[in-house]
């Protein structure tokens, strides 16, 4: 199979992106993954994309991981064939299967790195975005990642 680019990451990238074509939206050549079980809301993946930009790394790709299927492993390879520089995991159904899939603690609202990513979590970031005390405190969880030049 012949792809855009000769590097050892483009054929797992290509693969991804088909096997996975139907869950995902957004940029397609974003380094930010955001992933949710079901799509996000509009408002949601809006103040991604701004705080995103804002930070320096540009518009995300999002993950709609469809509801129901809870097949960790499956996830796993999604994630890792898009291989992001940053993940967000925008709510507590896919921070449930990624804990499957990684084998690792999701802690929510904070930065921690999974498989050598920056990443950061939240319990449901689209309803914390309906008070302004809560996304606040969102929009501090983003501002404590690593910011992009």
């Amino acid at each position: 199979m012949r792809t855009d680019s000769d590097t050892i990451y483009a054929l797992p990238l290509d693969e991804a992106r088909t096997l996975f074509a139907d869950y995902l939206d957004g940029e397609p050549d974003a380094i930010v993954l955001v992933v949710s079980t079901g799509s996000l809301p509009e408002t949601a993946r809006a103040a991604f994309d701004s705080s995103f930009e804002r930070l320096g790394w540009g518009l995300c790709t999002f993950l709609s991981w469809p509801e129901g299927l809870d097949d960790a492993g499956a996830l796993f390879m999604a994630i890792e064939g898009l291989d992001p520089c940053l993940l967000v995991i925008a709510e507590a159904g896919a921070a449930q299967l990624a804990e499957s899939a990684y084998r690792q603690h999701i802690p929510f609202r904070s930065p921690f790195r999974l498989n050598c990513r920056d990443c950061c979590a939240f319990e449901d970031f689209a309803g914390m975005l309906q008070d302004p005390a809560q996304k606040q405190r969102a929009w501090a969880a983003l501002k404590a990642l690593p910011h992009r030049a």
